[in-house]
């Protein structure tokens, strides 16, 4: 039998269960949330979450600002933003300078200000189950 150093073969069991956690068939949206983590995207009964896709494009400081400007631009309808993030649209999109990024914009509104925002071209997020 083959003498192997004790560190070689604790890198092999490490390597072995990174593989067996990395391949393994849970989404991480199957995953509880980590003790102490604090659920943030749920809307309340008198808030919406709504979206616009986001105009920025790969490789532009836009993107970096189009949450921004969507925040002010329902500012500007009257609407209150209560919080606002961006999100992904969970697709795979190319890589390449100039090609949208496929995130959105995302906006926590209250539910009286949701006819002004789907004026200004937002739709209403479906609540998570």
């Amino acid at each position: 039998m083959l003498a192997m150093p004790k560190s070689l073969f604790t890198i092999l069991i490490l390597l072995t269960a990174f593989q067996a956690f990395a391949f393994s068939e849970k989404k991480q949206s199957d995953l509880p949330p980590p003790s102490g983590a604090q659920v943030v995207n749920s809307s309340t009964p008198d808030t919406v979450w709504v979206r616009r896709q986001s105009q920025g494009k790969q490789c532009s400081d836009e993107s970096k600002t189009s949450l921004e400007l969507a925040a002010r631009d329902l500012s500007a309808a009257g609407v209150h933003v209560i919080e606002s993030k961006k999100q992904g649209d969970g697709k795979m999109h190319p890589a390449l300078c100039g090609l949208p990024t496929g995130n959105s914009d995302v906006i926590r509104i209250p539910k009286s200000d949701l006819p002004k925002a789907m004026a200004k071209g937002f739709e209403e997020v479906p609540a998570s189950p």
